[in-house]
């Protein structure tokens, strides 16, 4: 880890998908570039950042200052991590204590309320951010975006599914049911390995 280089983060902006409804995404812009990354999240995520974009305080955010100056604490930085195989973003909130660093893995919303309220850089690693950012730049106000399958959760798969099969787009219908299954399998051998 020591040799991942990583790449600060700035908010840019949220949108809904025009085609899939569904879709709640956070766009993310590199401080020191234009390239940006998409990032899909729930619809109360969006709404959370969204409240935090706009200056208003959370109760989270409150409720996390209290805890760290009650623990004399502070949060270094939030990182954001792969998806799970769910389709669902991570963060790691990195804090100290003294000398003692710790990371509280938390929702990508949640964190990335906690670094804007809080004013703490957001950084993600440099290849998962190059990775995620494949033509994804900012140029006079408008953002061109393509988030991967991987990163859709199942009812977005679904929604996606049936608008590439009104689309003829049998391709991308084949993709996404073809991840549906892959899901589908991890969660039966979860379900297998549990027993």
């Amino acid at each position: 880890m020591a040799d991942t280089k990583f790449i600060n983060l700035v908010p840019l902006g949220l949108t809904r998908g025009v085609s899939l409804h569904g879709a709640y995404i956070l766009i993310l812009r590199e401080v020191a570039g234009k390239r940006c990354m998409a990032t899909l999240v729930t619809q109360e995520e969006y709404d959370m950042v969204s409240h935090a974009m706009q200056g208003e305080r959370s109760e989270l955010a409150r409720t996390v200052r209290s805890m760290l100056d009650a623990f004399a604490m502070n949060i270094l930085c939030v990182v954001l991590h792969n998806n799970t195989p769910q389709g669902e973003y991570r963060a790691g909130i990195i804090m100290r204590q003294g000398a003692d660093v710790r990371t509280v893995q938390q929702h990508l919303g949640s964190a990335v309320v906690l670094a804007i309220e809080l004013g703490v850089p957001i950084q993600v690693s440099e290849n998962y951010f190059n990775s995620m950012t494949s033509g994804n730049t900012a140029e006079d106000g408008m953002v061109s975006l393509a988030v991967p399958v991987s990163a859709m959760d199942e009812n977005l798969l679904h929604e996606a599914m049936e608008q590439a099969v009104k689309d003829d787009n049998f391709e991308m219908a084949k993709t996404l049911r073809d991840e549906l299954n892959r899901r589908e399998g991890l969660a039966h051998i979860s379900s297998t390995a549990a027993l």
